[in-house]
Protein backbone atom coordinates (compact mmCIF):
# COMPACT_ATOMS: atom_id res chain seq x y z
CA UNK A 1 0.00 0.00 0.00
CA UNK A 2 1.43 3.38 -1.04
CA UNK A 3 1.64 6.24 1.41
CA UNK A 4 -0.78 9.02 0.51
CA UNK A 5 0.48 12.57 0.23
CA UNK A 6 -1.12 16.02 -0.17
CA UNK A 7 0.57 19.26 -1.19
CA UNK A 8 -0.71 22.68 -0.08
CA UNK A 9 0.68 26.00 -1.30
CA UNK A 10 -0.60 29.32 -2.66
CA UNK A 11 1.71 29.07 -5.66
CA UNK A 12 0.90 26.71 -8.54
CA UNK A 13 4.62 26.75 -9.44
CA UNK A 14 5.61 25.55 -5.95
CA UNK A 15 2.94 22.84 -6.06
CA UNK A 16 4.20 21.65 -9.47
CA UNK A 17 7.85 21.65 -8.37
CA UNK A 18 7.01 19.81 -5.13
CA UNK A 19 5.02 17.17 -7.02
CA UNK A 20 7.94 16.70 -9.42
CA UNK A 21 10.33 16.14 -6.50
CA UNK A 22 7.93 13.67 -4.88
CA UNK A 23 7.59 11.69 -8.09
CA UNK A 24 11.38 11.66 -8.55
CA UNK A 25 12.44 10.72 -5.01
CA UNK A 26 9.45 8.82 -3.62
CA UNK A 27 7.46 7.24 -6.44
CA UNK A 28 5.88 4.99 -3.79
CA UNK A 29 4.04 8.05 -2.41
CA UNK A 30 0.70 8.67 -4.08
CA UNK A 31 -0.16 12.36 -4.43
CA UNK A 32 -3.90 12.26 -3.77
CA UNK A 33 -4.63 16.01 -3.76
CA UNK A 34 -3.21 19.50 -4.02
CA UNK A 35 -4.80 22.73 -2.83
CA UNK A 36 -4.16 26.44 -2.62
CA UNK A 37 -6.92 27.74 -0.33
CA UNK A 38 -7.63 27.14 3.37
CA UNK A 39 -11.10 25.58 2.99
CA UNK A 40 -9.90 23.09 0.40
CA UNK A 41 -6.94 22.15 2.63
CA UNK A 42 -9.23 21.44 5.59
CA UNK A 43 -11.68 19.44 3.46
CA UNK A 44 -8.90 17.37 1.87
CA UNK A 45 -7.35 16.43 5.21
CA UNK A 46 -10.77 15.58 6.66
CA UNK A 47 -11.90 13.55 3.64
CA UNK A 48 -8.70 11.83 2.50
CA UNK A 49 -6.81 11.47 5.82
CA UNK A 50 -3.39 11.44 4.10
CA UNK A 51 -0.22 9.98 5.60
CA UNK A 52 1.98 12.90 4.56
CA UNK A 53 1.17 16.63 4.41
CA UNK A 54 3.60 18.90 2.58
CA UNK A 55 2.50 22.49 3.05
CA UNK A 56 3.39 26.15 3.13
CA UNK A 57 2.99 27.58 6.62
CA UNK A 58 0.56 30.20 5.27
CA UNK A 59 -2.29 29.42 2.89
CA UNK A 60 -4.59 32.18 1.70
CA UNK A 61 -3.09 34.55 4.26
CA UNK A 62 -3.89 32.19 7.16
CA UNK A 63 -1.43 30.12 9.18
CA UNK A 64 -1.85 26.47 8.18
CA UNK A 65 -1.68 25.59 11.89
CA UNK A 66 -5.11 27.21 12.40
CA UNK A 67 -6.49 25.08 9.58
CA UNK A 68 -4.92 21.84 10.82
CA UNK A 69 -5.56 22.34 14.55
CA UNK A 70 -8.62 20.05 14.46
CA UNK A 71 -6.39 17.26 13.17
CA UNK A 72 -3.45 17.67 15.58
CA UNK A 73 -4.06 14.34 17.33
CA UNK A 74 -3.60 12.39 14.10
CA UNK A 75 -0.21 10.89 13.30
CA UNK A 76 0.52 12.81 10.11
CA UNK A 77 4.01 13.24 8.76
CA UNK A 78 4.62 16.92 7.98
CA UNK A 79 7.02 18.82 5.77
CA UNK A 80 6.48 22.56 6.20
CA UNK A 81 7.76 25.20 3.77
CA UNK A 82 8.02 28.96 4.15
CA UNK A 83 9.77 31.98 2.73
CA UNK A 84 10.54 33.13 6.29
CA UNK A 85 11.92 31.35 9.33
CA UNK A 86 9.62 32.96 11.92
CA UNK A 87 7.44 29.83 12.18
CA UNK A 88 10.22 27.45 13.24
CA UNK A 89 9.08 27.04 16.85
CA UNK A 90 5.49 26.26 15.87
CA UNK A 91 6.60 23.86 13.14
CA UNK A 92 8.51 21.77 15.64
CA UNK A 93 5.53 21.68 18.02
CA UNK A 94 3.83 19.75 15.20
CA UNK A 95 6.71 17.25 15.17
CA UNK A 96 7.51 18.05 11.57
CA UNK A 97 10.22 16.02 9.93
CA UNK A 98 11.35 19.10 7.97
CA UNK A 99 11.03 22.88 7.76
CA UNK A 100 12.24 24.08 4.38
CA UNK A 101 12.93 27.69 3.50
CA UNK A 102 11.81 28.82 0.06
CA UNK A 103 12.98 28.68 -2.58
CA UNK A 104 13.42 24.99 -1.81
CA UNK A 105 16.40 23.39 -3.49
CA UNK A 106 16.14 19.87 -4.85
CA UNK A 107 18.94 18.80 -2.50
CA UNK A 108 17.09 20.15 0.59
CA UNK A 109 13.87 18.47 -0.52
CA UNK A 110 15.65 15.14 -1.01
CA UNK A 111 17.12 15.39 2.52
CA UNK A 112 13.65 16.17 3.93
CA UNK A 113 12.21 13.15 2.13
CA UNK A 114 14.90 10.93 3.66
CA UNK A 115 13.98 12.13 7.17
CA UNK A 116 10.30 11.54 6.44
CA UNK A 117 10.91 8.01 5.22
CA UNK A 118 12.54 7.19 8.54
CA UNK A 119 9.64 8.70 10.49
CA UNK A 120 7.08 6.86 8.36
CA UNK A 121 8.88 3.55 8.93
CA UNK A 122 8.82 4.23 12.69
CA UNK A 123 5.06 4.92 12.51
CA UNK A 124 4.45 1.74 10.46
CA UNK A 125 6.43 -0.29 13.01
CA UNK A 126 4.52 1.28 15.92
CA UNK A 127 1.17 0.62 14.23
CA UNK A 128 2.05 -3.00 13.48
CA UNK A 129 3.19 -3.60 17.07
CA UNK A 130 0.00 -2.07 18.48
CA UNK A 131 -2.13 -4.04 16.03
CA UNK A 132 -0.34 -7.23 16.98
CA UNK A 133 -0.86 -6.57 20.68
CA UNK A 134 -4.53 -5.87 20.07
CA UNK A 135 -4.87 -9.12 18.12
CA UNK A 136 -3.20 -11.03 20.96
CA UNK A 137 -5.64 -9.78 23.62
CA UNK A 138 -7.89 -12.48 25.02
CA UNK A 139 -10.74 -12.37 27.44
CA UNK A 140 -9.84 -14.03 30.73
CA UNK A 141 -12.33 -15.80 32.95
CA UNK A 142 -12.89 -12.72 35.13
CA UNK A 143 -13.85 -10.39 32.25
CA UNK A 144 -10.44 -8.74 32.05
CA UNK A 145 -8.39 -8.81 28.89
CA UNK A 146 -4.88 -10.21 28.88
CA UNK A 147 -2.21 -10.35 26.24
CA UNK A 148 -0.92 -13.80 25.37
CA UNK A 149 2.54 -14.11 23.86
CA UNK A 150 3.57 -17.13 21.83
CA UNK A 151 6.79 -18.56 23.21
Amino acid sequence: MAATCVVFDDSPDVIAKTCTYIEKYTPQWEIVAVASNPDACRDIVHTLDPNIIITDVRIGGKPIFDILRDFKEHRYTFIFMSSENSYASEVFQWHACAYLLKPVSEQDFEAAISRCLGKIMDNVYYSSVMSGLSDDMHESGNGKKKIAFNT
